[in-house]
């Protein structure tokens, strides 16, 4: 063990090795500290303007919604007036039917009366 510490102290440092040793530990730390600060100025510039924006998103999304249940309202209401005038019919039909019923049996007793 004592002549790998030696071998290892008197080991050069190869550009290959500085390249390794940049791209696995400097340029991830420097890219933190990078990405941190812009995030910093851009909550200080954009702060205002985020929730305005988020609050104009939230405005549109309500309004699609409102929009798509008065529609929605609508359907249901023309639908719902179309079933009442159907039943309505339905009704008128089922009563002349109960007539002509009526009026078939009092045909029958007629004539076989004659």
């Amino acid at each position: 063990m004592a002549i790998k510490k030696r071998e290892n102290k008197n080991k050069f440092i190869t550009l290959k090795d500085l390249g390794e040793f940049t791209e696995e530990v400097i340029f991830p730390g420097v890219e933190r500290i990078v990405e941190e600060k812009l995030e910093e100025k851009l909550e200080e510039k954009l702060g205002v303007f985020k929730v305005e924006v988020v609050e104009e998103v939230v405005e549109k999304i309500e309004r699609r919604i409102i929009e798509s249940n008065d529609k929605l309202a609508t359907k249901i209401d023309i639908l719902s007036k179309e079933l009442a005038a159907h039943g309505s019919i339905h009704h008128r039909v089922e009563t002349q039917l109960d007539d002509h019923e009526k009026r078939i049996k009092t045909l029958e007793i007629a004539k076989t009366r004659k």
